[in-house]
């Protein structure tokens, strides 16, 4: 799982933002009111060599929708209210597979189909001027972002965002789609990790040796020797936990894979009784030990070996 140092690193990094007020306009008819939130991170490297782990906080105001007809035409939709998106990356084996999933969960996230369909579902559709000419219209259509047609969450024609305006069903519909969003990103963006992964040629940790492939010899007499490019063999050690929350202003929803948790802090004040807590998980730990996880692993033809800790194929 890569180099340790001799004494852990225990500087930590600390961020906090700056409070957000923004009103809440509800989409299925409910009181507008305005919220407040602040967030604020920690970060420690422990023993590891270099720091391994990533978060970001998304502020979701916009996304664009891309037609269900034709991928060439989008048009942008607002959000009623901003959607936040929050994400930790407990990376090990090196730096580039927690980075990588920082750096690219929102796209994924935005491009998935269920996503796109909540999206039109509860925002409101951003009039976009037609091109003037027709060179315009070539501009504009080799600007606009082709969305993916394969994987789980690629776009299916004869999918229909609903427009039933029943608030049960547009808040059953939404809860669904949200959450089938959330897990077929993931999909995509593990099998993107892996696509990277193996074509990647720098190390994961600079401090391991790795293979090296010899570039062509210049046979000029001035020329100084070329040196070997560090290639990965793989498939690599990098990879990262998981632990993502998407704030709607309906819904907290949580997805997670690994063992990273979230849990949710709630505190009310009431006038009887004083200040209140309650401390509810949002996550369920994914980790080999477990029955469920277990089964799933060996369904795939993988084997889990016990020891100090669960090994899922003697990793």
């Amino acid at each position: 799982m890569g180099n340790t140092l001799d004494k852990p690193e225990t500087e930590k990094t600390t961020e906090r933002s700056s409070p957000v007020t923004a009103t809440a306009v509800r989409p299925h008819g409910l009181d507008d009111s305005a919220v407040t939130l602040t967030w604020g991170a920690s970060c420690m490297q422990g023993w590891r060599t270099t720091m391994e782990d990533a978060y970001h906080c998304h502020t979701i105001e916009s996304v664009r929708v891309i037609s269900a007809s034709n991928d060439a035409v989008s048009v942008e939709y607002e959000l009623p209210f901003p959607h936040y998106l929050f994400s930790v990356f407990d990376g090990h084996g090196g730096t580039f597979a927690a980075e990588f999933a920082n750096e690219n969960l929102l796209r994924v996230l935005e491009k998935q189909d269920s996503f796109q369909r909540y999206v039109a579902l509860v925002g409101t559709a951003t009039p976009t001027p037609a091109p003037r000419n027709a060179q315009q219209k070539a501009n504009s259509r080799s600007k606009t972002t082709r969305r993916k047609t394969t994987g789980r969450g690629a776009r299916d024609p004869k999918r229909t965002t609903n427009t039933n305006t029943n608030t049960n069903t547009r808040e059953a519909s939404g809860i669904d789609l949200v959450r089938d969003a959330l897990e077929t990103a993931f999909v995509d963006l593990d099998y993107e990790l892996l696509t990277a992964l193996r074509s990647k040629n720098v190390p994961d940790n600079p401090d391991e040796p790795t293979p090296a492939a010899h570039p062509p010899k210049d046979h000029s007499d001035d020329a100084p020797p070329s040196p070997p490019i560090p290639i990965v063999t793989p498939p690599s050690e990098s990879g990262t936990t998981a632990t993502v929350v998407l704030i709607t202003p309906d819904w907290m929803v949580c997805a997670n894979a690994g063992d990273s948790r979230a849990v949710l802090y709630a505190c009310n004040k009431h006038a009887s009784s004083g200040i209140a807590t309650m401390v509810t998980p949002l996550s369920v730990d994914q980790t080999p030990d477990l029955p469920l996880e277990r089964e799933r692993i060996e369904r795939a033809n993988g084997t889990v070996t016990s020891g100090r800790r669960a090994l899922v194929d003697g990793r």
